[in-house]
């Protein structure tokens, strides 16, 4: 939706020494297809 909800989850992560994992990202790397945002 574009609010930042990536950015912030990438943020609280690294603050907390744990991963971020964008399921868009994820997706289109498994299928090697985009997805609309």
């Amino acid at each position: 939706m574009g609010v930042g909800k990536g950015t912030i989850a990438r943020e609280l992560a690294k603050s907390s020494n744990y991963f971020a994992i964008d399921t868009d990202d994820l997706i289109e790397s498994i299928e090697n297809k985009k997805i609309k945002k």
